[in-house]
């Protein structure tokens, strides 16, 4: 049940901008590729850039129409899992990156650390375990409902997933500037899934401790991963269709 401060439409108007977002990044991808496929499909891209634009700008105006804010702030990121794995996959797996930043921002401001959140998550690879370990642990998250993944488990996981794809889209020849198709299966390795039941867990246990509490707006560094993505998914999909043009002809 959504509480008095909230109004009926903040889910909608969240969900909407996360569907415009990614309406948004399919049209960013399809109009460069419309010009080595098909013309025509460059008008199903400039449909997407404008419904996905106007998506998101409706939603924003709902949101600052919310009425009052929460009396709180969440314990960590408090995101829709959907926008975790959509924009993992627009941006390539950088998303991931971006998801320890912020969760490292809100343990910082909160616990007053003295750590920077930008070198921790770029380094993810030697601070993710201890991340996990920090919102497994939490004693007011743990207060509201304990956590049943296991922060060694999922870290490791996230690790191996990482660098194998680091390890793939090397091997793809994706820094010769001409990829394979192993550029593809890179970017499709699924490690953002170590995150989910993470997420998940978060998400219940701010819906309950924080009833009124709406997600996280979308930044600058949403749009930066987007970009950085696409510039790398419109890479290797045009060399791929440049290769099957030739293949085929």
């Amino acid at each position: 049940m959504l509480s008095a401060s909230m109004s009926p439409l903040a889910r909608p108007a969240e969900r909407a901008e996360t569907l415009g977002a990614t309406l948004i990044f399919l049209g960013w991808l399809i109009i460069p590729l419309s010009f080595s496929i098909a013309d025509w499909l460059s008008w199903f891209g400039l449909a997407f850039l404008i419904g996905g634009i106007s998506m998101v700008v409706t939603a924003r105006r709902m949101l600052r129409s919310n009425g009052d804010g929460p009396e709180a702030p969440p314990l960590f990121l408090y995101i829709p899992v959907s926008r975790l794995i959509l924009w993992s996959i627009a941006s390539s797996g950088l998303y991931g990156i971006y998801w320890m930043y912020e969760n490292w921002r809100y343990i910082k401001e909160r616990d007053k650390l003295q750590i920077s959140p930008f070198w921790r998550a770029l380094f993810g690879v030697f601070y993710c375990y201890s991340l996990l370990l920090h919102i497994c642990s939490n004693e007011k998250a743990r207060s509201v409902e304990v956590p049943s993944f296991s922060p060694w488990v999922l870290a490791n996981a996230w690790i191996v997933l990482f660098c194998g794809s680091l390890i793939v889209l090397r091997l793809s020849g994706f820094s010769s500037g001409h990829p394979s198709f192993l550029a593809l299966v890179a970017g499709l390795i699924p490690s953002f899934l170590c995150f989910v039941p993470v997420q998940n867990y978060v998400n219940r246990v701010t819906q309950r401790k924080f009833p009124n509490q709406i997600y996280h707006r979308w930044t600058a560094g949403h749009w930066v991963c987007l970009l950085v993505g696409s510039i790398t998914w419109i890479k290797v999909m045009m060399n791929l269709s440049e290769g099957y043009w030739s293949w085929s002809h």
